[in-house]
């Protein structure tokens, strides 16, 4: 528990609100609500999530995403709750949320609700534990007996009370759940927030991972140039159309439009918008100069075709889509196609050692809602095998891949970040949500990596690892000890002269106790490696 208690105890108590020309005043931080400014200083953490106004900082994360580098951040970035402002400063907060609902309490949650579930093992533990202690009874009532019949009363009481006293069924009950408790509490601290120890066990019987690509096996997309086409629409008013329609999604495609910038006078407002996940958004916009609400949409070649959108680029003097690898997204307005965005799209740094890893223990496949290309390209890149690359996946689709494999018994991990991950990840055994995906991705994954990047999944299959090793050399620590102590506790090895009082008994057994503890505590020594 000490981890929660580090995450809760770790949170500030009061915050500077912000009164305008009144100044600030310090206010219990329960009494934080979305919409409030409040102010931080040097070396104060962040009472809550929320966006810079003012002011730049830099932001130790460690507490929450096990990063100890600090992170730059500047007037529109967003900031979370329980990170510590080391330097620069002061600097203004507009709150996203309250105290209760921060990342942080949110963290603290999870990881109090994940003490309280049960790995495989300690199930097993716990149902050998309680047929052993009736076990345990009728062999001292046994060795009792036998006892008498050779010996004496005196002798019969003292072998059977040995029995009971060196037994020790509480060894075998502590050493999955102390494992357990130590993995479920470091893994914060590696940048995994784990919501079932049952996950522990579970990692390490995956036969099958499969990756999303943007934004899972890529780092986030920037927009490498537009590409206006003919249209009775200037560029600059393109991209503020596109900018806001950007603006309604947190797919990675999505935030990258976002942040171009726009003229003031190009601005728009988008009414009547839709999400079509894994597809795109379309909404309607008024321009003055038409003095109508007109029809727009931002998204993929898909979407575009689905919409009725003339997409033949060859025509415009354009590179043709199906051979173009760079990520492009489409803007259309009134059903023409206005301006293409190109993307550039790099590997995460970690992305091909991440994939060797899992490629010793399973098949590595990868699912992407992009075009083949793109797809293709990025598994070649991270050494995936093309034919265990499917492109232009809607969510289902992914859904149903996930599930086609379980049918044919494997066991599966889901890498993703995206909404249109959700529903695989929440079909596979493991779902894993990268950092930085959107809340509906980390709502349905049993593990999510906090920190940037998908390093955390080798950190995952590490912890998982070292935890069972640790659950397994712990129980057969404890079985060992009973399977010896017992016998010699019931005079069987006293003409080998290992016979056991009952004073010795308890020594004996209060030291396997102890043993199996250390035994367990031990994978603390074992995951500070991983760090």
């Amino acid at each position: 528990e000490a981890a929660v208690r580090a995450l809760q105890l770790g949170r500030a108590v009061y915050a500077r609100l912000c009164h305008g020309d009144a100044g600030t005043a310090l206010v219990p931080l329960s009494s934080i609500q979305p919409g409030d400014t409040v102010q931080v200083l040097q070396g104060e953490q962040f009472p809550c999530d929320g966006t810079i106004v003012s002011g730049t900082a830099e932001a130790s994360e460690a507490l929450l995403t096990g990063e100890d580098a600090p992170v730059a951040k500047h007037v529109g970035e967003t900031v979370m709750g329980g990170s510590l402002l080391v330097a620069g400063g002061p600097v203004t907060v507009r709150s996203s949320s309250s105290a209760s609902s921060s990342t942080m309490a949110r963290i603290a949650e999870i990881a109090q609700m994940a003490m309280h579930t049960k790995p495989r093992l300690q199930t097993l533990a716990d149902a050998i534990a309680g047929k052993f202690v009736f076990g345990v009874m009728g062999t001292s009532l046994a060795t009792g007996i036998t006892w008498l019949a050779l010996d004496s009363l005196d002798s019969a009481l003292q072998h059977a009370a040995s029995v009971l006293v060196v037994a020790c069924p509480c060894a075998l009950g502590l050493a999955v759940p102390v494992a357990a408790a130590v993995a479920l509490s470091y893994a914060p601290r590696l940048g995994l927030l784990v919501r079932n120890a049952d996950i522990l066990d579970v990692c390490n019987r995956v036969t099958a991972v499969i990756f999303d690509k943007t934004g899972t096996l890529t780092i986030p997309p920037a927009v490498q140039r537009v590409l206006p086409l003919a249209s009775n629409y200037n560029e600059a008013q393109s991209i503020a159309i596109a900018v806001e329609l950007a603006r309604l999604s947190t797919h990675p495609v999505s935030r990258a439009i976002s942040r171009l910038e726009t003229p003031s006078q190009a601005k728009v407002t988008i009414a009547d918008s839709n999400t079509v996940t894994a597809r795109g958004i379309r909404g309607s916009v008024s321009l003055a100069r038409e003095g109508k609400s007109v029809p727009v949409a931002l998204g993929s070649l898909k979407f575009m075709k689905e919409l009725g959108v003339d997409v033949n680029t060859e025509e415009r003097n354009f590179v043709s889509i199906d051979s173009h690898d760079a990520p492009l997204t489409f803007l259309a307005i009134e059903g023409k196609l206005a301006c293409v965005f190109e993307l550039t799209e790099s590997l995460d740094p970690a992305a091909r050692s991440v994939v060797s890893l899992l490629q010793r223990r399973a098949s590595v496949r990868m699912a992407s809602g992009d075009r083949e290309a793109a797809a293709a390209r990025v598994a070649a890149a991270v050494g995936i095998p093309q034919e265990l690359v499917t492109a232009s996946m809607t969510p289902d689709q992914k859904r149903l891949l996930v599930k086609s494999l379980q049918d044919q018994g494997e066991i599966v991990m889901f890498v993703g970040d995206g909404i249109n991950d959700a529903p695989a990840l929440a079909q596979a055994d493991v779902g894993v949500a990268a950092a930085g995906g959107a809340d509906l991705a980390l709502q349905h994954a049993p593990v999510s990596l906090l920190s940037g990047g998908i390093a955390g999944v080798s950190r995952l299959v590490e912890i998982s690892s070292a935890s069972l090793h640790a659950m397994k050399r712990s129980m057969a620590l404890a079985l060992a000890y009973n399977i010896i102590g017992i016998p010699a506790a019931a005079g069987l090895l006293a003409p080998l002269g290992l016979a056991i009082s009952p004073g010795v008994a308890a020594i004996a057994m209060t030291a396997s106790s102890v043993a199996v503890l250390q035994s367990s505590l031990f994978l603390h020594v074992t995951l500070a490696r991983l760090k």
